[in-house]
C-alpha cells in the first residue's frame, strides 16, 4: 500500500496527472492540497539548476533561465537524492531550445557544459601528482615494451569538455567579476578544455584539438590499450607529439595506466 501511494504521489509531483493520488485520498477534493509539495519540488529543483549552472543564470537572466529550467524539470526531473548533482544534461536541452530572444543556444549550452564540469571536479577528491620515482619507472617500461601492453584511463573527476562556441573567455570573466555582462554573441568555434580536482579548488586549462582527441579517444576506449589511442589520434593530427603529452599527463596525474593484464 505504501509503495503505491509513493509511486502515485512520485508521479503527480512529476507530471501533475492527480488521477492515481486521488485513489488514496479520503476527498478528491484534498488533491488541492498537495499542490503546495508540487510547487515546492519545481521550486526546489530549479534553484538547484540556478546554483549549478551560475553563469547560465547570468547570462540568461533570471525570467529566461527560470522557463528554460522549469521547462527541463518537467521533461528530466532529478534522480538524485542530492540536487548538486542535478543537471547532467542541461547543457543538451539548452542547445535544442528554440524560444531565446536575444541569447545564443549555442553559448548558453557552452556555459551550462563549463559549469557542469567544474561542478562535477569540485565533487570530487583532488587529483594526486605521480611520484617523481614512480613515473621515471613507468616511463622506462614503456621505453621497453612500448604502449601495447599498457591501458589508460582518465582520472577520477577529471573532465574533458568540447565547447561549440567560443565562450571560455566569458566563462572566466562571468565567474571573476560580479559586474560582468556579455553583450555581444560570440563566433561558433570550438574550444578544447580539461578540467580536475585539487586541494579545495578546481583546476583546468585548454587544450588543443589533437590533445582532445587523444583524451577523448582513452575515455571512450572501455579498458583497451593506450596504443589504439596514439592510433586514433595519428591519423587526424600525424605530428602530434605522443611522448610529450602522455608523460604530461602522468606527471600530473590526470591519466593512470596499468597493464592490460590488470
Amino acid at each position: 500500500m505504501k509503495a503505491d501511494f509513493y509511486e502515485s504521489f512520485n508521479q503527480y509531483l512529476l507530471t501533475g496527472d492527480t488521477t492515481k493520488i486521488k485513489e488514496h485520498l479520503v476527498r478528491s477534493s484534498d488533491v488541492d492540497r498537495l499542490k503546495v509539495y508540487r510547487n515546492g519540488f519545481y521550486r526546489s529543483s530549479i534553484n538547484a539548476l540556478r546554483s549549478n549552472f551560475p553563469t547560465v543564470l547570468r547570462y540568461l537572466g533570471a525570467e529566461q533561465f527560470d522557463v528554460v529550467a522549469k521547462n527541463f524539470v518537467s521533461v528530466e526531473p532529478s534522480r538524485h537524492s542530492q540536487l548538486q548533482r542535478y543537471g547532467e544534461s542541461f547543457s543538451c536541452a539548452l542547445a535544442k531550445v528554440d524560444y531565446f530572444i536575444a541569447r545564443s543556444p549555442k553559448s548558453a549550452a557552452s556555459f551550462a557544459m563549463l559549469d557542469d564540469a567544474w561542478r562535477s571536479s569540485m565533487h570530487c577528491g583532488a587529483v594526486q601528482p605521480m611520484q617523481s620515482e614512480q613515473l621515471i619507472s613507468l616511463l622506462g617500461e614503456l621505453t621497453e615494451t612500448g604502449v601495447g601492453l599498457l591501458h589508460a584511463e582518465i582520472g577520477s573527476g577529471v573532465n574533458i569538455v568540447k565547447l561549440t562556441s567560443s565562450v571560455f573567455s566569458a566563462w572566466i570573466k562571468y565567474r571573476e567579476r560580479t559586474d560582468y555582462q556579455l553583450d555581444e554573441e560570440l563566433p561558433d568555434v570550438e574550444q578544447y578544455l580539461i578540467f580536475w580536482p585539487s586541494v579545495d579548488t578546481v583546476l583546468f586549462r585548454e587544450l588543443s584539438e589533437a590533445e582532445y582527441v587523444f583524451l577523448y579517444a582513452i575515455r571512450n576506449s572501455n579498458g583497451n590499450s593506450i596504443a589504439e589511442a596514439c592510433e586514433t589520434v595519428l591519423q587526424s593530427h600525424p605530428q602530434f607529439d605522443v611522448a610529450v603529452t602522455l608523460t604530461g599527463l602522468l606527471n600530473s596525474g590526470l591519466l593512470r595506466v596499468g597493464k592490460n593484464n590488470e
